[in-house]
């Protein structure tokens, strides 16, 4: 499961951003999950209840907010969600790049 370790590296991250800040303890930890990103909404929230375990976001809450996949047109810079067609819908020929939803980040981190 690398989803797993992937939360262990944030738990790290938070960790030490609670050192720095002078937190107790943890309560809300908020990640951004892009669409098509490789790890499930499940495969984290899963990782998350085995890794909070005896650490100082022992009750914290994950709240996973999703972002969506977006394309682009780079010659004319028509936009839209993601969809498997790669050619721009505009009728000017280009080939859409995916400009957002896989990126999967640590948002922001709440404690007392």
């Amino acid at each position: 499961m690398h989803g797993l370790a992937w939360m262990k590296e944030v738990l790290g991250e938070i960790e030490a951003a609670s050192t720095c800040s002078g937190l107790e303890k943890v309560i809300k930890v908020t990640l951004r999950r892009g669409e098509l990103s490789h790890h499930s909404q499940e495969e984290l929230e899963l990782a998350w209840d085995l890794i909070k375990k005896d650490t100082i976001c022992q009750h914290a809450i994950l709240v996973i907010e999703e972002e969506p996949a977006l394309i682009r047109c780079p010659a004319c810079g028509w936009e839209a969600g993601w969809q498997s067609d790669l050619l721009c819908c505009q009728g000017c020929g280009g080939r859409v790049e995916l400009v957002s939803g896989t990126d999967l980040q640590l948002v922001g981190i709440q404690g007392i």
